[in-house]
């Protein structure tokens, strides 16, 4: 948890930059936690959206770590998401997905001697947020990462 107070702690103190009026300033950022499964864990994080929008689509990359079935597991997600319905309703879902890296550490059972490696991954999204307050989001994954996280997740 210290790290994801860090990176947010990193991303509230970005300075203005020219880029800024591009769009490329963080924004919205939001701390999220959850459950993952295969391997089932734990897992909290902070994302915050990032860069334009194109075609509709906006990037919002997302760091989790998470904590169980013998594993500690750091996933640095790269998704590109795009909001459905109208700006102004309560709630609205969304979707997307992208390209992930985990760095797995098995602290416990087969591989325990592997030490740190790093895992491609990629995944689905799905999610429904709730103005700019709150979200739930589900995540189906592809290769060395969890098949399946349910989170949650509080703007800041």
């Amino acid at each position: 948890m210290t790290a994801t107070v860090a990176v947010g702690a990193l991303l509230a103190a970005l300075p203005a930059t020219p880029g800024d009026s591009l769009g490329f300033k963080p924004g919205e950022p939001a701390l999220r936690a959850g459950v993952s499964f295969e391997p089932d864990q734990l897992h909290a994080g902070i994302q915050a959206w990032l860069g334009p929008s194109l075609a509709g689509f906006r990037m919002r990359p997302s760091l989790d770590l998470g904590a169980g079935n013998g594993v500690l597991m750091g996933s640095l997600n790269a998704d590109l998401l795009r909001r459905l319905g109208r700006p102004a309703a309560r709630f609205r879902p969304f979707v997307g997905g992208g390209p992930g890296l985990n760095l797995v550490d098995v602290t416990s059972g087969v591989g325990e001697a592997r030490g740190l490696e790093a895992k491609l991954a990629g995944s689905l999204v799905a999610g429904l947020a709730r103005g700019r307050h709150a979200l739930i989001e589900a995540r189906i994954g592809f290769g060395d990462t969890p098949q399946l996280k349910l989170t949650v997740g509080l703007w800041f």
